[in-house]
């Protein structure tokens, strides 16, 4: 390999890890709620580009970090390509909202910057342009994405939460759902009891308990209910198996949010 290569091959090994030290930068500036929100870091690749056909969202950004919680804050967001130039304040970010593989990601081309610059194909190259992509991965695929927030918050605002992040607290219709949210959290090994979109239907009528979706009345299996408190938990007594406890709304506790994509 000639100097020039060892050159180039450093300078870009030097960008690479500039840009994802800013990521992490940003993140310890959220403070301790938002690193506790926004604590993935995986599934960054250094100098790709997502194919431009799931393309749905392009906005002007400063820092590849805005980029990324641009991703957490939009409804369906999969995943996002950063693109920047060296020495330039600003930069483009790029929001698929349906799935895609890693696979499928690609170098960029000299096109893709002029498209986005509005440069002259022949003064982009690798020493000036970069690109980031982030696959969106704090939601895991249990039949349904779900999210274990380990931040503690009280019932209401655990479900401003999930809903800011275009889902909503995990509600568990099904035996099914049941076993894949009680073995997702018990693999979390945070604290033993964890929001659900389960409450008392406070009419006094049947049924005694109501999914936040509506669209069913909660099974009695696995109900632990004392009948005082209006919101449930999924908690684990010692030496005993999940159950939904009735809970008091106002306890800070982690929670599950379920979501599409």
């Amino acid at each position: 390999m000639n100097k020039m290569k060892v050159a180039l091959v450093i300078l870009m090994t030097m960008t690479s890890l500039a840009v994802l030290q800013e990521l992490i930068d940003s993140d310890n500036e959220l403070g301790n709620l938002g690193k506790l929100i926004y604590h993935e870091r995986a599934n960054i690749f250094a100098g790709k580009i997502m194919p431009l056909e799931y393309v749905k969202i392009e906005k002007e950004v400063e820092k590849p970090c805005q980029c990324r919680h641009l991703c957490l804050a939009t409804n369906n967001c999969w995943g996002a390509t950063w693109l920047g130039m060296l020495n330039n304040s600003i930069s483009f970010c790029l929001i698929a909202q349906e799935y895609f593989s890693h696979l499928e990601l690609r170098d960029p081309t000299p096109e893709d910057y002029a498209n986005y610059f509005k440069l002259a194909s022949q003064t982009t190259n690798g020493l000036s342009c970069f690109t980031l992509h982030w696959f969106r991965d704090d939601y895991q695929w249990k039949g349904k994405f779900y999210k274990v927030h380990p931040v503690l918050l009280k019932f209401p605002l655990a479900r401003k939460m999930c809903k800011s992040e275009g889902g909503r607290l995990a509600t568990l219709e099904t035996e099914e759902k049941f076993q894949e949210v009680t073995k997702l959290v018990a693999d979390s090994k945070l604290e033993e009891g964890y929001w659900i979109g389960l409450q008392r239907n406070g009419s006094g009528q049947p049924p005694m308990w109501q999914y936040i979706n509506g669209a069913k009345e909660a099974s009695s299996n696995h109900m632990k209910d004392d009948g005082s408190r209006n919101c449930f938990s999924l908690y684990h007594p010692s030496s005993q198996e999940w159950v939904f406890q009735d809970t008091n709304c106002g306890n800070n506790q982690s929670f599950v949010c379920e979501r599409n994509f």
